[in-house]
């Protein structure tokens, strides 16, 4: 009954109006704007979606306060209440017009009361983007780009599924959030720091140390000279000056420079062994400080004394 009177009235006040821009609507326009009406209200609770197609082509054709106030029930009643916001403070504030009809300030009046309803059930979204660093950046919200000094602040939104895209230089991230009518809700979206920071110093290596290298090294060299000179020792002992010389420990003074020399290889021999073992130990040593921190400058030397011999060096 309600909407046939809200109806009724409509028919009534396209009777009576003129566009309030452009040419006279023709009658067959009216007449085309109050069937589009008529039907409009027809299927307004049923298909509020539908309604508003009818209603948004009345009004392109009449532009008046009841076709405006008919679009903006619609609107509401399809949940665009943003929409439909806009569309009835319109409504409320187009000024009244000397002999106008009636059922326009009627529309007025009407579009007031549904206008505070609207703002009431309307949900607000308050959007805001942490970062670090200046970089500039963009927000969209439903593709539609906002204003930065918009953000933290309520937003009206209609009810529903919304998606809000914050764009930094080459990357996008999105945030979405599902709001009911009366909602208010915050959407914080943060942006990892693309700005210079001081650079970490390497990573120390985690390669060997020097330690073992040089004291592998040192010990096969030794141990191939220890070699070397053990097997000549031997066989200077075995050898025609020392065995035609030398009767029970006792040698001539023609096997003095054999023996001399047999002995002087012996030494050799014996002082590399301890050299490669002590290289050997080295190594070993350095096996185990090799531990990825970075290692001190190490100098180490073989040498071989009338009274022995080894390694040094600093470390």
């Amino acid at each position: 009954m309600i909407r046939r009177s809200l109806a009724a009235l409509a028919l009534v006040a396209i009777t009576c109006a003129s566009r309030s821009a452009g040419a006279e609507p023709t009658l067959a326009e009216k007449a085309s704007a109050r069937t589009m009406l008529d039907d409009g209200y027809a299927v307004l609770e049923r298909d509020p979606k539908q309604a508003l197609k009818l209603f948004l082509a009345a009004d392109a054709t009449m532009k008046v306060p009841t076709t405006a106030l008919a679009v903006g029930r619609a609107q509401a009643a399809s949940g665009l209440l943003v929409e439909a916001r806009d569309t009835l403070v319109a409504v409320t504030r187009e000024p009244e017009k000397a002999g106008e009809p009636a059922p326009f300030r009627r529309a007025r009046e009407d579009a007031a009361t549904l206008l505070r309803d609207v703002e009431a059930r309307l949900p607000t979204l308050r959007i805001d983007v942490q970062r670090d660093g200046n970089e500039p950046f963009t927000v969209r919200l439903d593709g539609q780009a906002l204003a930065l000094d918009a953000l933290g602040k309520p937003r009206r939104v209609n009810p529903g599924h919304h998606v809000v895209v914050v764009t930094r230089g080459a990357s996008a991230i999105s945030g979405e959030i599902d709001v009911a009518e009366h909602d208010d809700r915050p959407l914080v979206i943060r942006l990892e720091g693309t700005a210079a920071k001081p650079e970490a110093p390497p990573a120390p290596s985690a390669g060997r140390s020097p330690l073992v290298y040089i004291g592998f090294g040192t010990a096969a060299a030794f141990t191939i000279t220890g070699s070397v000179t053990g097997i000549l020792a031997i066989t200077a002992k075995g050898g025609s000056a020392i065995a035609n010389g030398c009767v029970q420990n006792a040698c001539g003074p023609g096997a003095h420079d054999a023996v001399d020399n047999a002995k002087l290889l012996a030494t050799v021999s014996t002082v590399s062994f301890i050299v490669a073992g002590a290289g050997a130990a080295l190594g070993v040593v350095g096996l185990f400080v090799s531990d990825g921190h970075a290692a001190t400058a190490a100098t180490i030397e073989p040498y071989l004394s009338a009274t022995g011999g080894g390694l040094r060096g600093s470390f």
